[in-house]
């Protein structure tokens, strides 16, 4: 009996597992992981920034050159409406010369 209730008390306790304490060299490990990461994530934080940066700038670029274009674009349709007004003048007082010439030839 008395082998009985020994064998039954070792049985009726939990198996435990021990837990072992970090090592100085996990430690280290674990710290210089965690750095790296750190610093991965820095670096993709500044990738991010620099591509919307770029991103602004090369909205403002084509913005920029859509100005531009507009802006020559306006100049030229007003020197051609210019020159054309110029020659509808022109013409014009040709035609008054003209019927002038042709009244006081006629008259």
């Amino acid at each position: 009996q008395e082998v009985e209730s020994s064998s039954r008390k070792r049985s009726s306790k939990p198996a435990t597992t021990k837990i072992q304490a970090p090592t100085s060299r996990g430690n280290a490990w674990l710290k210089q992981s965690i750095s790296a990461l750190e610093e991965e994530q820095n670096i993709l934080a500044e990738i991010k920034q620099k591509e919307a940066e770029t991103k602004k700038a090369e909205e403002n670029a084509k913005a920029r050159e859509w100005v531009e274009k507009t802006l020559k674009a306006t100049a030229v349709a007003k020197a051609r409406a210019d020159q054309l007004r110029f020659k509808e003048i022109d013409d014009q007082q040709k035609a008054e010369v003209w019927l002038k010439s042709v009244a006081k030839n006629n008259g």
